[in-house]
């Protein structure tokens, strides 16, 4: 189960049967090959910006209390905000052929993803857990747009995660040249 928070709000994915899994991927196809570079490109970005840091370093380092319940500001690296602004402008115009992809996408399979993913997941309601989604109904008029497509892409990493890191291993490999 993955639980995340977005805007304050709680959130608890389930994972997607596999036989429908494949059925995201068959609708993702089509723009695919636009996210593999897209990944590629942000792996590289994020290696460079931190290569020594494991992600178990990262989530410690991001906030620790003192026994007093203070919170304690960890040591981190030199923050370079002009390398940063540039490895997101190379990121960016990865992003353009995914635009395009995206757009191209037939209403059915744009629906098909939004909807699956999003009936994986609940929302803290109160003390309960409410359904986002059921069939083609989102269960909360106040879902914003921005907020359904983070779900979205939350939910595609957690269900496809190893399978989209697979397709960025395959395409880094087949980029690298061979000696």
């Amino acid at each position: 189960m993955l639980e995340f928070n977005i805007a304050s709000v709680d959130y608890r994915a389930v994972k997607i049967p596999a036989m429908t899994q494949n059925d995201l991927v068959r609708k993702l196809t089509p723009v695919l090959p636009n996210l593999v570079p897209l990944f590629a490109a942000f792996f590289k970005m994020r290696e460079t910006l931190a290569p020594d840091d494991t992600p178990d370093q990262v989530a410690e380092a991001e906030e620790k209390t003192s026994p007093a319940g203070d919170v304690v500001v960890p040591d981190t690296k030199p923050f370079d905000e002009g390398a940063i602004l540039d490895k997101l402008a190379g990121l960016a115009s990865s992003f353009s052929p995914l635009a395009d992809a995206l757009a191209s996408m037939s209403k059915e399979n744009s629906d098909f993803i939004i909807y699956t993913c999003l009936s994986s997941v609940s929302m803290k309601n109160g003390n309960d857990w409410a359904k986002l989604c059921r069939g083609e109904q989102i269960m909360f008029d106040d879902l914003e747009l921005a907020t359904i497509y983070q779900i979205v892409l939350k939910v595609l990493r957690y269900n496809l995660g190893n399978f989209i890191t697979g397709l960025v291993t395959a395409a880094k490999a087949a980029a690298s040249p061979t000696l």
